[in-house]
């Protein structure tokens, strides 16, 4: 979240990288699998332009692959990341 001159709230919602389910087709819904090699890239890429943003948090959900996603930003904007059960995907 960053709070603009004028005082207003800004949240960007961003989507977890690819996995191997992901690839494939799969739904995954509470599945936990991590994220593939083009998620990582795929979440480096979304680090580095959220950075320029500047948001002064970063809340995920806890499964491991928003957790990486959420890793990959929070360490390009210097804030420890949290996670969030409201976040989590439906079954």
């Amino acid at each position: 979240m960053k709070i603009s001159r004028q005082g207003t709230k800004e949240v960007y919602l961003a989507r977890h990288g690819e996995t191997g389910l992901n690839a494939g087709g799969y739904i995954r819904g509470r599945a936990n699998p991590p994220l593939d090699e083009a998620g990582i890239a795929e979440a480096r890429a979304l680090a580095a332009s959220l950075a320029t943003k500047q948001p002064v948090a970063v809340i995920s959900s806890p499964l491991q692959r928003a957790v990486q996603t959420a890793s990959f930003i929070a360490q390009a904007l210097e804030v420890t990341p949290t996670t969030d059960e409201r976040f989590n995907d439906r079954d």
